[in-house]
């Protein structure tokens, strides 16, 4: 059967699917059906004001996708235009690198007047937003039907304040998942406590914080304790905490291992590469295995002081009732050729489905290399299912 065929309303509901403009592009029926019903553009100051007056005038825009390049404040302002697509359910904007300000962010405020807008990517890397511009954009958190939000803001000198303002994120009515970069930064300690208060959103089933290398963050296992308390939200089931550089030590590691108590937690992946994770640290994280819902684990511990000790915990989690899914990040540590062997015995666990290993320059034994998997000596790396379960 040809497309034309098929009644508009399926040409619609395939092209829904898709999510992407190509169906509209096969013929003059499909053009006139669909036609900027998935769009995407790339835009400049010089074509921004057309670009977004032609998403606005059809009605049936469902996602739109912008790439920017050298906007700036003023050309900016004109995508305050796309909150009167009001058929609008997806849109992601790229706007890194485009030397915005708090006016920026005021405009995109506005698409919180949008009536059906389910999923918002907002890239704003590297701009000038500041706590200001996250003050504007926490009034995102009024859109109606919004459930999916992305908001990236590395490298925009946000401090306390913007943290605080977007914790503020938690009152959003229909908000399902979301998902903030707030790496390169100077949150301090009052805003990743602020942000641990994100545990009150009523609705919230996954969530992505990635915190690395804030200049200002003084308490690193302070900032763990208040992020362990993440284990209160009721409905969480994927949980991402990215740490790294972050200066949790021992002491934060015990409390990240207070997670294992999150009653609906189903993957977990934790990032804490250069944090002067030790023994104790890595012996209080292999705990997690107590957790009754845990079906993926990702534990990337790169760049501590974990020795035998550590490593001869983490084995461990061969115990672990509900675990599938395990990837253990341990490269730069000193687990010794005994730990390494420790670890390498994860594969032989029949409730493991999928292991990944990844031991860097932690084993040095051409033989133990070899039963990883390696092509040499020192690579330490072990990738794909577990042997119980059939794998290599």
């Amino acid at each position: 059967m040809g497309l034309e065929w098929l009644p508009n309303e399926l040409l619609a509901h395939i092209c829904d699917f898709l999510q992407t403009p190509a169906l509209s592009q096969v013929c003059a029926r499909t053009w006139n059906v669909l036609q900027r019903r998935h769009s995407h553009y790339r835009v400049t100051q010089s074509t921004v004001v057309r670009a977004t007056a032609a998403l606005v005038e059809p009605f049936g825009v469902c996602s739109v996708t912008l790439k920017c390049h050298d906007l700036g404040n003023t050309a900016a302002q004109a995508l305050r235009v796309l909150a009167d697509a009001v058929s609008l359910n997806t849109l992601e904007l790229d706007l890194s690198f485009c030397c915005l300000g708090e006016a920026s962010a005021q405009a995109l405020a506005a698409l919180r007047r949008l009536p059906f807008l389910h999923k918002l990517v907002l890239k704003l890397n590297s701009n000038d937003l500041r706590d200001q511009g996250c003050q504007a954009l926490v009034a995102l958190k009024e859109t109606p039907s919004l459930g999916m939000l992305v908001l990236a803001l590395s490298a925009n000198g946000v401090g306390p304040a913007g943290a605080e303002a977007l914790a503020g994120l938690k009152d959003a009515p229909a908000l399902r998942s979301l998902r903030l970069h707030l790496n390169a930064n100077g949150i301090a300690d009052a805003g990743a406590q602020a942000l641990a208060g994100l545990r009150h959103a009523p609705g919230l089933c996954h969530l992505l914080l990635d915190l690395d290398g804030n200049y200002e963050l003084r308490n690193g296992p302070g900032l763990a304790r208040a992020l362990a308390s993440l284990k209160e939200a009721p409905r969480v089931q994927t949980l991402s905490l990215w740490l790294n550089d972050g200066g949790v030590g021992d002491c934060g590691a015990q409390a990240l291992a207070l997670l294992k108590a999150a009653p609906l937690l189903r993957v977990l992946h934790l990032s804490l590469v250069g944090n002067e994770v030790g023994d104790s640290g890595a012996e209080a994280l292999a705990a997690l295995k107590e957790s009754q819902t845990l079906h993926t684990l990702k534990l990337d511990l790169g760049n501590n002081k974990v020795g035998y000790a550590g490593a001869q915990a983490l084995s461990t989690f061969a115990d672990a009732p509900r675990l599938q899914i395990l990837v253990l990040e341990m490269y730069g540590n000193n687990v010794t050729e005994a730990g390494a062997e420790a670890l390498v015995s994860l594969q032989a666990c029949h409730l493991l489905d999928t292991l990944t290993l990844d031991l860097g320059q932690c084993c040095t034994a051409r033989g133990l290399a070899q039963d990883l998997g390696c092509r040499g000596p020192g690579t330490g790396l072990f990738r794909g299912p577990s042997r119980a379960q059939g794998g290599p």
